[in-house]
């Protein structure tokens, strides 16, 4: 480096101003527009399909029980990672799964304990989670876990459910942000481990060959639950 270009650069730092200057404020997202839910729908429904999920539109909890039961059973999958029962918005479902026979495990202390039995003995080829909130723009969900070990049930199987009540769906994440600022909700929500789920996991490797589930499930199917007035 030239001397003088070294001595510009001293000169410059040296002028700089020691007080650390404060921090910018917090943009503030303006209201979005009303979007009607018929339309939220439409949107998110086109957006998640495009980035190769599988929808499903289900009037009422009832309906969606039986449509996750009947799809687990169409899978012929006898064992599944599940939240436990308080954290999904489906009453009854690990009730009904157990009933069909099937295996729940959830990633509890216990469940995590049986991590080494799970992968050698009984692999666990289906999680079922809830999703926060859907973000129509992008097809994408946002999903925040109670506890750290919740994220077994999104990132280990090769299949995910994710349910989503349909009065969760926003038109994008700068509304979905404004709306639990203003109800909030947004402080509480930041403390626990979050993500955000567009698709199934698709990776490329330095050919850009697609790969699907290298690092997550290689299939989402998302169980959206209306109302029976609505759907």
């Amino acid at each position: 480096m030239p001397d003088d270009a070294r001595r510009a650069i001293l000169a410059a730092l040296a002028s700089a101003p020691t007080v650390p200057l404060p921090p910018a404020p917090w943009p503030q997202t303006p209201a979005a527009a009303t979007v009607d839910r018929e339309t939220l729908l439409a949107d998110f429904t086109a957006a998640a399909a495009a980035a190769g999920a599988t929808i499903t539109c289900e009037s009422g909890v009832a309906a969606a029980r039986l449509a996750v039961l009947s799809f687990i059973r169409t899978a012929e999958v006898r064992q599944v990672l599940v939240w436990e029962q308080d954290d999904l918005p489906v009453p009854g479902l690990l009730d009904a799964l157990q009933m069909l026979g099937v295996e729940t495990l959830t990633p509890s202390a216990a469940a995590a304990r049986q991590r080494a039995a799970l992968r050698q003995d009984k692999p666990v080829s289906l999680g079922i989670t809830t999703g926060l909130a859907g973000l129509a723009d992008q097809g994408s969900i946002i999903v925040r876990y109670p506890a750290v070990t919740h994220m077994l049930a999104a990132i280990w199987p090769q299949t995910q459910i994710i349910l989503l009540p349909l009065d969760r769906l926003a038109p994008s994440f700068a509304g979905w942000l404004a709306a639990a600022r203003r109800q909030g909700q947004l402080a509480v929500w930041l403390q626990d481990d979050m993500t955000i789920i567009n698709g199934p996991s698709l990776s490329m490797d330095i050919e850009q060959t697609p790969v699907w589930g290298a690092a997550g499930p290689a299939q989402l199917r998302i169980f959206l639950i209306g109302e029976d007035r609505i759907l």
